[in-house]
């Protein structure tokens, strides 16, 4: 028997070579072979071998299989899976939770083949399931792992310390992330965004890639259930509205497609997840604003400005790729027919000095054909007083920038609104 280590976890299968060896097996019946893919797919083409053995990736399943077939060997094939945990509404939430916590962070730190990858929680127990997860997520034990206290060690190698990839091949997809312990006072988050396929022009147009502006061209993509003002098609008060009969946002005036690129939201199961739900609660956005050329219309569609010369220029003229970094104002004490939840939106530039306007205006605008060449990097920062914005990266018409705009907890400035003292913006403390 010829066996070769993985190069990344070699010692299990030398001490277990070790042993067989001081059992006094006879000499070569057990051999260890050291090395990387060239040894492993030299062996499954090798003639005398009457069979070859892999646990590893699909990729290299493939490879030896394909190769293994030339001599007939027998393959033997323990390959990568995508291992799901799916919790229905009957089910022990707790257990479902420990189920978790143990197949993906305390065993192996979830370096197993075996880990789980995916769960599937039925709507009616998400939430109790959530709080389950993290509570018992929150009393593990980060540290040495040789120490018998520690609950999760490091990883094995670079490369694998990402948190969570999202592919939602879907214009309604997003990631909620939530911390398992209090945040404290102060801190930064940030994520670099090295790829983005949604919106905007590509070299000039809104339609690239067989869709427009982002959208797939089949079936149905309406604002369902964002009614965009109460006399917007569709939005009758009633959200139960069929979806394919809201406004279109492929084309006509209610077209375009947003992303959110990075938001702070004040609590920890936000629903529903849909625009009522992010203009009622969130405290400071830097999102995108894609708009359909028929949206725009005769009009300018905006401003974006040019932090090189502290001048605006108008939305029609971009690539329709803004960064808009912007923080909400009060709730709508008195909102429409309907009822729509909403309130103010306050957009912040270098044009303005930071200073905080209701005019839609853009910060700056990205350049999605640079990339994954270049990457733009997205931060929120809380200290004692507000909260920081901050967009860096390789904007068009100013270059490499970092932009940053402090937002204080709340700000008061002069004139009524609906009744109300105001206009108030509060991000919350």
């Amino acid at each position: 028997m010829i066996v070769q280590p993985p190069r990344r976890c070699p010692l299990a299968l030398h001490r277990i070579a070790e042993i067989i060896q001081e059992q006094g097996i006879p000499e070569h019946a057990h051999q260890l072979v050291n090395g990387g893919p060239e040894i492993s797919q030299g062996l499954a083409e090798k003639e005398g071998i009457a069979a070859v053995s892999l646990t590893g990736s699909t990729r290299a399943g493939k490879e030896v299989a394909s190769r293994a077939s030339r001599t007939l060997k027998k393959v033997l094939l323990e390959l990568g899976g995508n291992d799901a945990q799916i919790v229905c509404a009957d089910a022990d939430v707790e257990k479902a939770a420990e189920a978790v916590v143990l197949g993906r962070l305390a065993r192996g730190n979830g370096q197993i083949c075996c880990a789980v990858k995916r769960v599937y929680v039925q709507r009616q127990v998400h939430d109790e399931f959530v709080d389950a997860l993290v509570a018992q997520a929150s009393k593990l034990t980060v540290g040495d792992q040789l120490d018998e206290r520690t609950d999760v060690g490091p990883l094995i190698a670079k490369g694998s310390e990402w948190v969570a990839k999202m592919n939602v091949p879907d214009h309604t997809g997003g990631v909620i992330l939530r911390p398992s312990q209090q945040l404290p006072e102060a801190y930064r988050v940030e994520y670099k965004l090295k790829t983005i396929d949604f919106g905007g022009k590509r070299n000039g147009t809104i339609n690239y890639g067989g869709r427009v502006n982002g959208y797939a061209t089949t079936g149905c993509k309406t604002q369902h259930p964002w009614g965009e003002g109460s006399d917007s098609p569709g939005w009758t008060g009633d959200a139960s509205v069929p979806y394919c009969e809201w406004q279109d946002v492929r084309a006509g005036n209610y077209g375009y497609n947003g992303f959110h690129f990075m938001s702070i939201v004040d609590f920890a199961n936000p629903a529903p997840r849909n625009n009522h739900f992010w203009h009622y609660r969130r405290k400071v956005l830097m999102d995108s604003f894609s708009q359909h050329p028929d949206r725009v219309g005769s009009g300018i569609g905006g401003r974006v400005c040019d932090s090189n010369t502290n001048t605006y220029y108008n939305y029609r003229d971009s690539n329709f790729n803004t960064v808009n970094m912007w923080i909400s104002g009060m709730p709508n004490w008195n909102p429409g027919r309907g009822g729509l939840a909403g309130n103010s939106q306050w957009f912040m530039t270098s044009c303005s000095g930071g200073v905080a306007e209701q005019q839609l205006s853009s910060a700056a605008e990205l350049q999605p054909e640079l990339m994954p060449n270049t990457f733009y990097t997205f931060a929120i920062e809380r200290d004692a007083t507000g909260y920081v914005l901050e967009a860096s990266g390789n904007f068009a018409r100013v270059g490499q920038k970092t932009l940053r705009f402090h937002r204080p907890f709340v700000v008061n400035t002069p004139g009524p609104t609906s009744g109300r003292p105001g206009p108030r913006t509060r991000t919350g403390s």
